[in-house]
């Protein structure tokens, strides 16, 4: 057996994310957009790509912040939302300090930290998926986690989380030092948003994307909005040139649209609503969602075989069924109107 140099403590069995990318006709697994995103292609010609890129993604941030009435130095852009939490992690998380999660959550948020040597405080959801805010509160006064992660709307489960809970949280830290996390992924999609709470004064960030509402999953950019003291210890911690010149400016250009992106971002809800309403006529437990995907349990059939069926059927959605809170789940993306028609009609005859 050969002596090789183990990976360090935590991560041996710390395993890969793992989405199945299987070839099918409707794929409606990773909640991404169905629709194009709103980019010319002649903004990649005017670029010297000889050059490395703008190192503060100025222009970037500029064009985020002005959307949230915020100033640019109270954005961090980076390669999608996973590497806003790993950043954010690397910089404040790390050993003897810990993060609160609720799960089910993002897995990413568990994973990550775990790769950041920050040691996880997973508290579980009521059995609908939603938070007690009380008892939220008291875990958080009894353990004082460094860090505490809510995201809303929540992924797998779509719901969001209520307006009074950031309060709450908020005002405990007031008795210690500590920082929220709301990762907003999906607020595009949502009723509310946790934004106007950001200030100088409150130790709270809120990371979002353009893999879902702007239809630029493949372009790999998440940002985070925070008060300026948090952002700037970030960047200190981020690699320098780490956003290609390509994505700050396929971005900017893709933000000279946002009422189009925003007029998707509805259809996409009417989409939502409309499998919502097929669901109820099916053999199958539903929940609220607030996202772009619905969070569904066959209740007649075991939910890998409907999972298998469907992907007979050249559908694609996320099986979730084995994961500890979400058995015998099932996640669908909300796709075009096409795409959702053969997915309602597949998982009809299929529960049939």
């Amino acid at each position: 057996m050969n002596d090789f140099l183990k990976p360090r403590d935590g991560l041996s069995s710390a395993g890969r994310y793992l989405s199945p990318q299987i070839d099918a006709n409707v794929r409606l697994n990773a909640n991404e957009s169905p629709l194009p995103p709103l980019v010319g292609a002649s903004v990649i010609e005017q670029l010297e790509l000889n050059r490395y890129p703008d190192r503060e993604a100025r222009t970037l941030r500029e064009a985020i912040a002005s959307q949230y009435e915020l100033s640019a130095n109270q954005v961090f852009a980076a390669n999608g939302s996973n590497e806003v939490i790993q950043t954010f992690l690397l910089t404040y998380g790390g050993p003897n300090r810990s993060v609160m999660i609720f799960s089910p959550t993002y897995v990413m948020h568990s994973k990550i930290a775990a790769i950041t040597g920050t040691s996880v405080i997973d508290l579980k959801r009521e059995k609908d998926f939603s938070l007690d805010t009380d008892f939220v509160c008291e875990q958080i006064e009894k353990e004082k986690p460094a860090l505490i992660f809510l995201c809303s709307p929540n992924n797998p489960t779509g719901a969001s989380d209520s307006e009074e809970l950031p309060e709450r949280i908020l005002k405990l830290l007031e008795t210690y030092s500590g920082i929220l996390f709301i990762d907003e992924a999906y607020g595009e999609f949502a009723n509310s948003s946790f934004v106007s709470l950001i200030s100088e004064k409150r130790p709270l960030v809120i990371s979002k994307t353009f893999s879902k509402a702007w239809g630029l999953a493949g372009l790999r950019l998440g940002y985070l909005l925070g008060p300026s003291w948090c952002i700037k210890e970030i960047e200190n911690i981020s690699l320098p040139y780490h956003l290609g010149a390509i994505t700050q400016s396929v971005a900017v250009n893709a933000m000279k649209n946002l009422a189009s992106v925003e007029n998707q971002a509805d259809d996409i809800i009417r989409e939502r609503d409309r499998i919502s309403e097929a669901l109820k006529n099916l053999a199958v437990e539903a929940w609220p969602s607030e996202t772009n995907f619905i969070l569904f349990r066959p209740t007649n059939m075991n939910a890998t075989e409907v999972w298998e069926e469907l992907v007979s059927k050249s559908v694609l959605i996320r099986d979730f069924s084995k994961i500890e809170g979400l058995e015998g789940c099932l996640r669908v993306t909300v796709g075009t109107e096409t795409e959702n028609n053969v997915f309602i009609e597949a998982l009809e005859e299929i529960l049939r």
